[in-house]
């Protein structure tokens, strides 16, 4: 009597990633030398392998069907049996090279792209640093512009095998340009007030640190000016710019307005009232661009002996007696409000 295999099973069988380590596919019928046990295996309906209980299947990507028919004879009769066990080997998921970049705050970040298009039972976890981006779960990711050097690692997963790829993403700051002038120990950010003769001449400074490490442009009332260094010299009013570029080509600008005023007062207080053309009348030099120039002119016992609502230097003492004499200034240069006392001389 001829033993018919039964039960008959192939272990082995298995889904795979390419580069997995495939198992050996084994018939579950050891044979019986008594009845001359043949294995014969196919892969996809085509012969394979030889006369082995245990086989190896095909490495390459793809779908296999295997199957052994195990055949005993004895005596001229033959009994056979079957077995089948399927193998699939799945490719490494698809992915476009992530890349990196480096920008400017104010620039546009472009999103990351996993895989173009619209792939199909792919799945998709982003990173940051190594930490899982909570809801992105799509083939591309827009990162988010804040200042740093970040790591972004796109993980996919197509039928249980996986694939990876990453991105530095660098964003810099852009450069924070603070304009400002101090004049006479006063620092202003905008309206600037100055004279044109003051001495030194007044300076807008760009307010960086490290300043040499920036390349500056300036503009008066938008037109390009030829200075290049950290600071500028007010020549005119206006409004002064400044665009600054840092090493990285990042930039950013800032505006300070600029106010021409009168130039500081000075007071002739000596008046010779004789008609030889010097000093016959209270000269105040620069009060003409004063908005406003009230003078008052006291006596020694405070009498008030002239006023003017808007004085033109032409007081020249009128009849009163030679002696000393006390005056209030008050003015307004259209940025302050300033009154100025003092002691004036008639001469006779």
């Amino acid at each position: 009597e001829i033993e018919v295999p039964q039960g008959m099973t192939i272990s082995g069988g298995n889904n795979y990633c390419i580069g997995d380590v495939i198992s050996d596919l084994q018939s579950s019928y050891g044979g019986n030398g008594q009845f001359n046990t043949v294995y014969a295996w196919t892969e996809n309906g085509n012969t394979y392998g030889g006369n082995t209980q245990t086989i190896s299947p095909s490495t390459a990507v793809g779908n296999y069907s295997y199957m052994v028919t195990i055949t005993n004879t004895a005596n001229g009769t033959s009994c056979t049996a079957t077995a089948t066990a399927q193998v699939n080997i799945n490719p490494t998921p698809s992915l476009d090279a992530l890349i990196s970049d480096t920008y400017c705050l104010d620039e546009t970040i472009n999103p990351l792209v996993a895989l173009a298009g619209t792939p199909t039972g792919q799945t998709f976890v982003w990173l940051q640093n190594g930490t899982v981006i909570a809801g992105e779960v799509n083939n591309t990711y827009l990162p988010n512009a804040v200042v740093g050097i970040n790591t972004y690692t796109v993980e996919t997963d197509l039928n249980g095998c996986k694939n990876t790829g990453s991105a530095t993403i660098t964003v810099n700051a852009l450069p924070q340009p603070v304009l400002s002038s101090t004049i006479k120990g006063q620092t202003y950010p905008d309206n600037v007030p100055f004279c044109l003769s003051e001495s030194p001449a007044p300076q807008i400074t760009a307010g960086l640190s490290n300043p040499n490490s920036y390349t500056y442009t300036w503009t008066l009332n938008g037109t390009a000016l030829l200075n290049t260094t950290s600071s500028q010299t007010i020549e005119e009013g206006g409004i002064y710019g400044v665009e600054v570029t840092d090493g990285n080509g990042c930039k950013n600008s800032d505006l300070i307005t600029t106010l021409e005023i009168p130039c500081t007062l000075v007071f002739y207080n000596i008046i010779t009232p004789d008609g030889n053309g010097q000093n016959d009348e209270f000269f105040i030099e620069n009060l003409d661009n004063y908005a406003v120039k009230k003078l008052v002119i006291y006596n020694r016992w405070g009498k008030e002996v002239y006023s003017s609502d808007s004085y033109d230097n032409k007081w020249d003492g009128g009849d009163l007696s030679a002696g000393s004499y006390y005056y209030v200034l008050e003015t307004n240069n259209g940025v302050e409000e300033k009154s100025y006392k003092g002691l004036v001389e008639i001469v006779k």
